[in-house]
């Protein structure tokens, strides 16, 4: 027993011990040992879960990009069913602007973020939209003017805020808005009614997504700054601004170089579509005398090409001024979408009451003078017409027919302005009768129907027969031979207490001057117009990003320069199927 507990002391005591190394009953690791586990621990982790990270990120994103992607669908589809009912679209809103970021500038901004449209008016009952298609008219009160004023039912698509007072944030973007309200008649033009909308619904989503504005433009001072500003830094927080963007567009379809369809008669040319923005014309107000263009995009260009020298040339262009002929009459009838070249024409035979000392009653036509042997009192001859009267084979009963038997129109005025061509269907005739009592006066017309017969010896005595010459540059417009209009119809049928005072004979037509006079070649006529019966629609929705400061000026915001920007965009077309 002693010699065991002895070689167990003797093989302790023989073991080696590490240098500076204490002995003890105990091992463990070291820091460096830790460190490195530390170290191949949070190596293996990354590589297990960077890729679970991005996976979810992926996720987000293709579930953000899913939203964005049925909002812009849904809201086209939206927009589509809307507008190829409506009755009436109207045109944008043009900004004028005074500066565009501090510096001086004198330019028009187009507001192709905004549509305000008319729908049909619809049955309360089945919402079948009422026939014939018309508006919806109704009433609003406008606290400005402090009445009740008639008022058209209309819908308007607009961006603004989702929050209005509220500053730009990711819970209140920017989105797209459909109101039901109504347009009323401010100072000569439909305006929307704000403040009126009945309904507002929302097309795109209200947080997360945005449509970041790229021109801030101010009510007040007409300034504008390329980004968002939430106060006019020029004006008090009460002037209203407006945000426009590229991420949302209702733009007119633009038509270049369409070759215009000329009408039978030669004097109107018609589109393909009418609607035309721009400079508005009703068909009365005349190219080159009392229209003022104002050299924009959407505005119609209208240009006249004629052949001159064996080559087409431009003869008028409405976009720079061109206008070869001052006499050539040019209108277009933005609604309807033609090109008219017609100049209505009223020529006045006055048969003087006073003065019948010879066989024919004494004429004035414009500034010439007939007297009573139907002889031109003061030569040459001006006016647009002259008198015909009987031949002098007919002297047995031309002292009982004192009246011109015919008239000759003539719109070149005896040479003293350029050849027209005088449009045979809208030649007409009547009677302007004046009955006097003291200092009252009463006027009756009588209307001439027009016949085919040229013999007029068969012409019944209230009607005309005109006949144009070969080329169509003037015209006879002939009345019955035996009974041609005279006052002497009317003689003791005047009204009691009346006496006629006045008598003369209206000569209607149209003349063109279309035309080459020495061809006869009709004018070939192209136009450019922007149409509001087809809309282009673009709706691009991107992820919020919040606006920083990038220019000189700390209070306009726009979005950092370098950051990549989630977006969807859809395109679509609509065409206004019902348009009046």
């Amino acid at each position: 027993m002693r010699y065991r507990q002895v070689a167990r002391e003797r093989i302790w005591h023989d073991r080696p011990v590490a240098s500076g190394r204490p002995r003890t009953g105990r091992s463990g690791f070291t820091l460096v040992e830790v460190l490195v586990v530390l170290a191949v621990m949070v190596i293996l982790f990354g590589l297990l879960f960077a890729p679970m990270i991005s996976g979810l990120n992926l996720v987000s994103r293709g579930r953000r990009h899913v939203v964005m992607q049925d909002a812009v669908r849904l809201a086209l589809e939206q927009m589509k069913r809307d507008l190829a009912e409506a009755v009436y679209v109207f045109d944008p809103v043009v900004y004028t602007v005074s500066s565009i970021d501090g510096q001086p500038a004198n330019s028009k901004v187009v507001d192709y973020n905004t549509l305000v449209f008319v729908p049909a008016a619809r049955h309360q009952g089945t919402s079948a939209p009422l026939l014939p298609l018309r508006p919806e008219i109704g009433q609003v009160y406008l606290a400005d003017y402090g009445q009740t004023v008639p008022a058209i039912r209309a819908v308007r698509y607009a961006i603004h805020l989702v929050k209005r007072h509220q500053r730009h944030a990711p819970d209140n973007p920017f989105a797209l808005f459909r109101q039901e309200g109504y347009v009323v008649r401010q100072n000569g033009a439909w305006k929307w009614a704000e403040g009126q909308e009945q309904v507002e619904n929302a097309l795109t989503p209200r947080a997360d997504v945005d449509l970041p504005p790229t021109l801030s433009v101010c009510e007040g001072c007409h300034s504008a700054w390329t980004g968002y500003v939430e106060e006019c830094p020029n004006c008090p927080p009460v002037q209203p601004l407006h945000y426009i963007t590229d991420a949302v567009q209702f733009v007119s379809q633009r038509v270049c170089g369409e070759l215009l369809q000329q009408s039978s008669d030669g004097a109107v040319y018609r589109a393909s579509m009418g609607g035309w923005l721009g400079t508005q014309n009703d068909g009365t107000r005349r190219f080159g005398l009392d229209l003022a263009m104002l050299g924009a995009e959407i505005d119609p260009r209208i240009v006249v090409y004629r052949r001159l020298q064996g080559a087409l040339q431009v003869y008028a262009d409405t976009y720079d001024g061109t206008l070869m002929d001052p006499d050539l009459s040019l209108k277009w009838d933005s609604a309807a979408g033609v090109v008219n070249f017609a100049e209505p024409q009223t020529v006045n035979i006055l048969f003087d009451l006073g003065r019948q000392p010879g066989a024919y009653y004494f004429l004035r036509i414009d500034a010439d003078e007939y007297d009573g042997s139907g002889a031109l009192r003061r030569p040459p001859r001006t006016a647009r017409a002259y008198p015909v009267y009987a031949d002098s084979g007919a002297q047995a009963w031309a002292p009982a027919v004192r009246a011109p038997v015919a008239y000759v129109v003539d719109p070149t005025e005896n040479g003293a302005r350029g050849p027209a061509k005088i449009i045979d269907h809208s030649i007409g005739a009547r009677l302007r009768l004046t009955y006097s009592s003291g200092a009252s006066s009463l006027d009756y017309y009588y209307d001439f129907e027009r016949t085919y017969t040229y013999d007029q010896e068969k012409i019944g005595p209230w009607q005309f027969c005109p006949i144009l010459s070969t080329d169509g540059t003037s015209a006879q417009v002939r009345f019955n031979r035996h009974n041609p209009p005279s006052p002497d119809w009317f003689v003791g049928s005047a009204l009691p207490g009346y006496s006629l005072s006045g008598f003369v004979v209206e000569l209607r037509y149209a003349i063109r001057r279309n035309f080459d006079a020495n061809t006869g070649e009709d004018d070939i006529v192209r136009a450019d117009y922007s149409t509001k019966w087809v809309v282009n629609l673009a709706l691009t929705l991107a992820s919020y990003v919040d606006l920083e400061a990038t220019g000189g000026t700390p209070a306009v915001l726009r979005l950092p320069q370098g950051v990549k920007v989630h977006r969807v965009e859809g395109r679509d077309r609509v065409v206004i199927h019902n348009a009046l």
